[in-house]
């Protein structure tokens, strides 16, 4: 009788992308642009004061753009991992599983999460957007490596 052995070659697995920690921060990370924002926040203010002959207007006004730009005046972090993105805004942590993910697309300057398929104007203001700064290449590696080949066309 004769035997042949079978050398088993060690499977090689799929390199699994690095998790990712991300901080985003307008006022730091977009230099003038966006101290241009929070200046013309201010301006517009103020414009809404005196069209409306009432300083009560002018800082309701400003109260009212202070909430809606706040991602300007908050850093926010992201950790991508397996279990998701986590979004941490003043130490309150908010985990979004890859699995709600829908899709995302890929922007100028970062990449919109989508969580429904809807095609509408609507959809990209219910994502999450994750601007990348100097990690470009690692945030696009870990996002396809966890949805895939769900990327949408804008």
């Amino acid at each position: 009788m004769t035997s042949q052995s079978v050398r088993k070659q060690p499977a090689v697995a799929a390199p699994k992308p690095v998790e990712l920690l991300l901080a985003n921060w307008p006022l730091r990370d977009d230099g003038p642009l966006g101290w241009l924002v929070a200046i013309g926040a201010v301006a517009a203010s103020v414009a809404v004061g005196w069209v409306a002959h009432s300083a009560l207007m002018g800082v309701v006004s400003f109260a009212a753009l202070s909430i809606a730009l706040w991602r300007l005046w908050v850093p926010v972090t992201f950790e991508l991992g397996p279990r998701g993105v986590v979004q941490i805004v003043l130490g309150r942590r908010r985990r979004i599983p890859w699995s709600s993910l829908a899709r995302y697309q890929v922007r100028s300057r970062g990449v919109l999460l989508l969580a429904d398929d809807g095609s509408g104007p609507a959809a990209a203001l219910r994502g999450l957007y994750l601007r990348w700064g100097r990690h470009r290449e690692v945030l696009l590696a870990v996002v396809e490596h966890y949805l895939g080949n769900r990327e949408s066309r804008k």
